[in-house]
C-alpha cells in the first residue's frame, strides 16, 4: 500500500514505530524491524515526509512492516529548512489528529500535496501550512466561512472574525465578544489558501498574512480543543 510517514518513534535498540497515512487504509501503526541499523534494508524510506510503498503483516495491536519501496523522498529537502521542517511537522500532528476518526481519503492526496510543495520550496512554509489546515479542516466538517457571514450568509461588509461563530462575520456581528476585526487583505487571503489560488496567496501583504495565520491557528484550537505541540515546540527555541 502506498504511504506517507508522519512521524517514527524509538522502539528497543534498533527498531522504530511508525505512524502512517496510507492511500486506502487511513492511519496504519507499523513496526520496522532494524531499521536504526547501518546495514538496514529500509534505508530511508521510513523516514518522515517520505512518500513510499510498503508491505505489512498484519498483527493484533501493530502490524510490521516487510517491505518498502521508496516512490517520493521529501524528508531531505525538508529538515533542511526549519521553518518547513516546523510546519511539515504540524500539519503531520494536524493529519493524524483528524484522519484517526475521518475517511482518510481526502487527506492522503492533501498531505501529499503539502509536503512536496514545501519541499521544491513553491511557497512559503507557513502559507502551506495554513492551506493544508483550512482544508484539512473543511474535509473534517469544519469549513470556515470566508466568503460570506457564517451567521447571517450576507456577502458584504466582511469586516471581523470570531472562531466561535464559523469565521467571518459581517459588520453587524462585529460587537459579538472575541469577534476580531480584519485588517486589509486578511478575508481575501483565507479565501485565496481556502480554493488553493497561489497567485492571490504570494501577493498578500506581510500584514494579512500574520492576521490569517493568527486566525487560522485560533480556528484550530477552538475545534480541536488543544494546540499543536509541533508548533508551540519550535517557537520557544531560541
Amino acid at each position: 500500500m502506498r504511504v506517507v510517514v508522519l512521524r517514527t518513534y524509538q522502539l528497543g535498540e534498533a527498531d522504530r514505530i511508525l505512524v502512517l497515512l496510507s492511500e486506502s487504509h487511513g492511519i496504519v501503526r507499523a513496526v520496522a524491524k532494524g531499521v536504526r541499523k547501518t546495514t538496514s534494508r529500509f534505508g530511508s524510506r521510513l523516514e518522515p515526509f517520505m512518500l513510499s510503498d510498503v508491505q505489512v503483516a498484519e498483527g493484533r495491536s501493530l502490524h510490521t512492516v516487510t517491505q518498502a519501496v521508496s516512490v517520493a523522498s521529501y524528508g531531505v529537502p525538508i529538515v533542511r529548512d526549519l521553518d518547513a521542517f516546523m510546519y511539515a511537522s504540524a500539519i503531520a500532528e494536524l493529519v493524524e489528529m483528524l484522519a484517526e476518526s475521518q475517511d482518510a481519503q481526502g487527506f492522503f492526496p492533501l498531505t501529499i500535496g503539502a509536503f512536496a510543495a514545501m519541499a521544491r520550496q513553491a511557497y512559503p512554509p507557513q502559507q502551506v501550512f495554513d492551506a493544508f489546515a483550512l482544508r484539512a479542516l473543511a474535509l473534517a466538517g469544519w469549513d470556515m466561512a470566508v466568503d460570506a457571514c457564517a451567521l447571517t450568509g450576507e456577502t458584504s461588509s466582511l469586516s471581523s472574525f470570531s472562531p466561535a461563530h464559523g469565521g467571518v462575520l459581517c459588520t453587524p456581528q462585529t460587537r459579538i465578544p472575541g469577534a476580531v476585526i480584519l485588517k486589509p487583505g486578511t478575508r481575501e487571503l483565507l479565501a485565496s489558501l481556502k480554493s488553493g489560488d497561489w497567485p492571490g496567496v504570494l501577493a498578500s501583504s506581510e500584514q494579512a498574512r500574520r492576521q490569517a495565520h493568527a486566525l487560522t491557528r485560533s480556528y484550530l484550537g477552538w475545534h480541536l480543543e488543544k494546540t499543536l505541540s509541533s508548533l508551540t515546540r519550535f517557537e520557544r527555541l531560541p
